[in-house]
């Protein structure tokens, strides 16, 4: 695992604020930005875009609420569907209506973030549940804004 985290990154010998991970898809990027500010006391750590079609709400949110139970306000979760090539071919997925699917898919999560429960039921996905972490605190997230023609 010591292989897979990030290491320290800095500019000019001096260490930055904050560093997020790559785009390409990575198994488990919110618990690797976890052990990344586990490692860490004074940088903000990231996801990039975590993609909407591999990772459940449910799951990403549990993932969330741990890394930003570990370093409040050091988190910050990123969003989106990915690449139809991504989405079609390797996950096997249609790739249609991204944005429906990512505003359903922030439906489902959102409450979870804010540790409610959900339980959303949508055309391109479903969630119930709640998530249960000890210290949790809402995550810091963004979201691409998709264009509604795509």
């Amino acid at each position: 695992m010591a292989e897979l985290l990030p290491h320290r990154p800095t500019t000019a010998g001096q260490p930055r604020s904050s560093t997020a991970g790559g785009r390409r898809p990575r198994p488990g990027s919110a618990k690797l930005a976890a052990l990344a500010l586990r490692e860490t006391t004074d940088i903000e750590v990231g996801t990039a875009v975590t993609h909407t079609f591999a990772r459940h709400p449910l799951a990403l949110a549990q993932q969330a609420l741990t890394a930003t139970a570990l370093a409040p306000n050091r988190f910050t979760l990123g969003i989106g569907p990915s690449h139809p090539h991504i989405v079609e071919d390797a996950y096997g997925l249609s790739y249609e209506r991204p944005a429906r699917h990512v505003r359903e898919y922030l439906s489902a999560l959102t409450p979870l973030l804010r540790g409610e429960t959900t339980d959303y039921r949508g055309e391109t996905l479903r969630a119930a549940g709640t998530i249960e972490v000890a210290g949790r605190r809402r995550p810091r997230s963004w979201s691409r804004r998709w264009d509604r023609r795509c």
